[in-house]
């Protein structure tokens, strides 16, 4: 059309079996096109054979919380920076005794398994954490544990009930070129950014592991 540009970026790709490739292994390439000015973009699934291309599946990409979970991967041994939110952002961790029990309980052994909590904020409607993933769980798995762990805790020690947190969760992944430290001092100096205090050792919910090592 018109006035409008379009871009296509291929999200992922993977191999699938087939009786007659010919000695050329086919794949399966899912592109994301969008479309500007209009924003608008769609999700297609290619099939690349030894000849040919074939559309087998076009999706519309989710709205709302299922939209987080696009181009999501879970990579044993890679570090992700994660960010989940309190249910409809309410100040919930304000409460001194809710941020205590909800701090406590990311200690438990059991939350983690494999895994490890390299760095980690809780402020008063979220949480951010730095997560090294190991191999007895999805990116999702551990994450929502985490979060029912926490909600159990906190509704157990204020006498409530509900949801604490809001569905789903943001995740990153670290490349390998990136600054794991310098991202950490970047999570743990948020409640300095959103001017709770004025230095981060005055504020209590918060940790990493470089701190023990002398580096934080």
């Amino acid at each position: 059309m018109y006035g409008q540009s379009i871009t296509a970026e291929a999200v992922s790709y993977k191999p699938f079996p087939t009786g007659d490739s010919h000695g050329v292994t086919p794949f399966r390439v899912e592109w994301r096109i969008s479309y500007t000015p209009s924003g608008q973009s769609s999700v297609f699934d290619i099939d690349v054979h030894a000849h040919s291309l074939r559309m087998v599946d076009v999706r519309y990409p989710p709205r709302g919380k299922s939209a987080l979970r696009i181009g999501r991967t879970s990579e044993p041994g890679r570090v992700y920076l994660v960010t989940f939110v309190t249910m409809a952002r309410r100040q919930t961790f304000l409460d001194w005794n809710a941020a205590c029990t909800a701090s406590l309980a990311l200690q438990s052994k059991h939350v983690w398994r494999g895994s490890s909590l390299l760095c980690w904020v809780l402020m008063p409607d979220h949480w951010h954490g730095m997560i090294e993933l190991g191999d007895m769980d999805s990116l999702s798995s551990l994450v929502g544990r985490v979060k029912g762990t926490l909600a159990h805790a906190v509704n157990a020690a204020m006498g409530s009930r509900g949801s604490v947190w809001d569905v789903g969760f943001h995740d990153r992944a670290l490349r390998s070129e990136d600054d794991a430290l310098a991202v950490a001092r970047y999570i743990v100096l948020n409640p300095v950014r959103a001017g709770l205090v004025p230095r981060v050792g005055l504020y209590p919910f918060w940790d990493a592991v470089w701190v023990d090592q002398g580096a934080a």
